[in-house]
C-alpha cells in the first residue's frame, strides 16, 4: 500500500496516494511510514499544513517506544519538519 501511495503520487493523484497511506496505516496501526507518508502528502502536495503538523506529531508519538531505528529517522526528520514550520510561521508574524 505504501507502495501504491508513491506510485499514486507519482502520477500526480495526491488524494489516491492519502487514500493508500491511509489504508497501509489501517492495516500496520502504530507503523510510521504510513503516517510520515500522510505527512508529506499533506505538506508538499494537499497544501495542508496542519493536517502535516498533525500527521508529523502523530509520527513522534508512534516512534517514541519504537525499537525500530526506521522509526527513530522518521521520528528526528517528523522534528525538523515541526520546527521548520515553527520558524516559517513566526517569520509571518514578524
Amino acid at each position: 500500500l505504501l507502495i501504491l501511495a508513491a506510485a499514486e503520487q507519482a502520477l500526480d493523484d495526491p488524494e489516491a496516494a492519502l487514500d493508500a497511506a491511509r489504508r497501509a496505516e489501517s492495516a500496520r496501526p502504530g507503523g510510521v511510514l504510513p503516517t510520515a507518508q500522510q505527512a508529506l502528502l499533506h505538506e508538499y502536495w494537499l497544501d495542508d499544513a496542519d493536517a502535516a503538523e498533525r500527521e508529523w506529531r502523530k509520527v513522534i508519538d508512534q516512534a517514541v517506544d519504537s525499537p525500530d531505528m526506521a522509526a527513530l529517522l522518521e521520528a528526528m526528520r517528523a522534528q525538523a519538519m515541526l520546527e521548520r514550520a515553527d520558524r516559517a510561521r513566526g517569520e509571518q508574524d514578524s
